[in-house]
């Protein structure tokens, strides 16, 4: 989330934005990063430039994106309870699968509200 925050706020006017810079100043792991940038890549949330000023730039504009995109993109999902697709040996006697399922779409409906825009100009 951090990563994509900082290329919506820095690659104005289409500037690319190198793995390699969004983890220095995010102080995240640049393995970590290159990894997430090919999932973002995949999903078509960002777009790589290549060349001596290469990088990424968004794919969209950041209004456009909803942080729900994001999650599923990199993670799969925001709080995946591995219950929920899974068959459980207690499937029959759980009572809080239907919890979970109920707690999963609210989780899911709320990202899906919120755009990269909202989160970037703190309107949530």
């Amino acid at each position: 989330m951090r990563a994509m925050a900082y290329l919506a706020q820095n690659s104005k006017d289409n500037r690319a934005v190198s793995v390699r810079e969004i983890a220095i100043r995010g102080k995240m792991p640049n393995d970590y990063l290159e990894k997430v940038f090919a999932k973002l890549l995949k999903a078509g949330l960002v777009a790589a430039k290549k060349g001596v000023r290469g990088g990424y730039v968004m794919g969209r504009a950041a209004d456009k994106i909803r942080i729900g995109e994001i999650f599923n993109a990199v993670e799969n999902s925001a709080t995946k309870v591995k219950c929920i697709d899974a068959k459980c040996p207690r499937e029959g006697e759980c009572l809080a699968k239907s919890l979970w399922i109920k707690m999963q779409a609210a989780v899911n409906d709320f990202l899906e509200s919120v755009s990269l825009d909202d989160l970037i100009n703190k309107k949530i």
